[in-house]
């Protein structure tokens, strides 16, 4: 089974969003989606990305990381026992809120090093099973 990644992004990271999704895609990761995120309620096929999605990688920038509804699309994920990847644009650490400064999170800038653990976590090991 291929390793599900939804990457999601404000309409202002999409053009950054869709260059991850087709790096994702160059590694390997059969399964890559990408949703533009926009204002609740969560629609139906939003709800079925998460729930087929292995990880959720989420652009925040600092206008998204305070944005309510990147919150809530990352609460959401989190709910569903999703791995969740915050991707920093522009951003550092010590700008993130508390709550979001707790999470494992990769600067843009080291994406390429964050892309090399992903491809060696979702390699097919014998068997057609993923590494952990």
């Amino acid at each position: 089974m291929a390793y599900n990644v939804l990457v999601c992004s404000t309409r202002k990271e999409q053009d950054l969003a869709k260059n991850l999704a087709d790096s994702l895609r160059d590694l390997g990761v059969l399964s890559v989606q990408q949703e533009t995120l926009s204002k609740p309620p969560l629609s139906k096929a939003s709800h079925d990305r998460l729930q087929r999605a292995d990880e959720v990688i989420v652009l925040l920038t600092e206008k998204s990381m305070v944005d309510p509804w990147v919150l809530y699309e990352m609460g959401a994920a989190s709910s569903l026992h999703k791995r969740v990847t915050p991707i920093l644009v522009g951003i550092g650490s010590s700008d993130l809120p508390a709550v979001l400064r707790q999470m494992q999170h990769v600067s843009y800038a080291d994406l390429r090093n964050y892309l090399a653990k992903l491809k060696k976590r979702v390699a097919p090991d014998e068997g057609d099973k993923r590494v952990a």
